[in-house]
């Protein structure tokens, strides 16, 4: 059986998007299982495919142990890798097994640091294949293209002619790829806010957007974790870029407040 999240959680605060005091645990992975096993079946799905996922990218994504697996050590491992002549990677979802409207998601990652890189932790609406992008709308919790001495998040949502708006918020920071860091999102109503280790970092809200700009976040929405390379954003990886390039969870989890 299936566990879907979709209830609507009450807001929580917008100073500080760790639980609120009080917050209930709703759902977690703290990937717990033998050395090698594959991640939950039961939480995550498995995208695969090349074709460069609408940024030109150079990776395909597969459902491979070789690609995503679990260390026995309670970690998620993602790892892009290069055979010579193809390069691989993962991207897992949610959709259709956890989703929440209101509430903050979290999750404790080791970033991998390379050019060309983009490993990411984000968020997307469920009705993604009614409404197509941008409609859907896209929260980005974490990005770092190529580069993890800096931070970047980014909120995505349609036009009302049809075209895309996009705020985003980015900063230095010591690097993120030489330890394990936490990063949250917190959705409340016509508001969503973005923390770096309990640092807020980032901070959107419906009042902001003019009103040719549509608000799309108030529904539920579904988690993603990929492992890009290459592609017009990070640029292309080179020899310096480690193969294999690995990204680790510690755990994921969802509250409600």
């Amino acid at each position: 059986m299936t566990l879907t999240l979709v209830a609507s959680l009450t807001a929580l605060g917008l100073s500080h998007v760790a639980p609120a005091r009080g917050a209930t645990l709703v759902w977690s992975d703290e990937f717990n299982g033998a050395a090698g096993s594959s991640p939950s079946t039961s939480n995550w799905n498995f995208e695969t495919g090349g074709g460069g996922w609408g940024n030109n990218e150079w990776q395909t994504y597969t459902n491979s142990r070789q690609n995503s697996y679990l260390d026995g050590n309670g970690r998620l491992v993602i790892a892009a890798r290069s055979d010579g002549t193809s390069i691989t990677s993962a991207r897992l979802n949610t959709l259709g097994k956890v989703a929440f409207t209101y509430g903050t998601a979290s999750a404790r990652i080791k970033l991998p640091a390379g050019k060309g890189l983009l490993p990411a932790f984000w968020l997307m609406g469920t009705d993604i294949y009614s409404v197509g992008w941008p409609a859907s709308g896209e929260i980005d919790v974490i990005e770092t293209p190529s580069v993890t001495t800096s931070y970047t998040n980014h909120v995505h949502g349609p036009t009302t002619s049809g075209g895309t708006w996009k705020l985003g918020n980015s900063g230095a920071i010591a690097d993120l790829s030489t330890d394990f860091h936490t990063y949250s999102v917190t959705k409340s109503r016509d508001a969503i806010t973005v923390a770096l280790d309990g640092r807020t970092v980032g901070s959107y809200r419906a009042s902001q957007l003019s009103a040719d700009k549509k608000w799309v976040f108030n529904k539920p929405t579904y988690l993603l974790l990929t492992l890009a390379v290459g592609g017009d954003w990070p640029g292309d990886p080179d020899l310096t870029t480690p193969n294999p390039s690995y990204m680790t969870l510690d755990w994921i989890r969802v509250y409600s407040s």
